[in-house]
């Protein structure tokens, strides 16, 4: 199982960051390896592609299967539902934290997106198992 984590920082850890597609750093942990790979990432919209769309597709092409993140726009949200990939809500922990928590099933499954203008609701916005 390949798990991504949006992280603060480039290793695991840095705490998980507070939204997918405007975090700074991509940690990619691989199970069966036991290692992690950094991405940074710019969060810019390239050729007309949503940042949101754009990184479902690259984790998609790594063969990532779940995300770890706080919040998860719409577009983002759907575009990763359609790569098959499972988005996970973790906050306050590390990167490393959140991937025990997956393995051990305690981490909320994102169900639906927060469509809010702002992300600092604390994510009391009910979009969440």
């Amino acid at each position: 199982m390949k798990i991504a984590v949006c992280a603060a920082g480039a290793d695991s850890a840095s705490p998980v960051h507070g939204h997918f597609s405007s975090a700074p750093w991509l940690l990619i942990h691989d199970d069966a390896a036991g290692t992690w790979q950094a991405i940074a990432n710019s969060g810019e919209h390239v050729n007309g592609q949503c940042a949101g769309g754009r990184l479902a597709t690259m984790l998609s092409g790594l063969g990532v299967t779940a995300l770890v993140t706080g919040q998860c726009g719409a577009g983002a949200l759907a575009a990763l539902g359609a790569a098959q990939i499972g988005v996970y809500r973790a906050e306050g922990v590390t990167a490393g934290e959140s991937v025990r928590q997956i393995r051990s099933t305690t981490l909320p499954r994102m169900k639906d997106a927060c469509a809010h203008e702002s992300h600092t609701h604390g994510g009391q916005c009910g979009h969440h198992e």
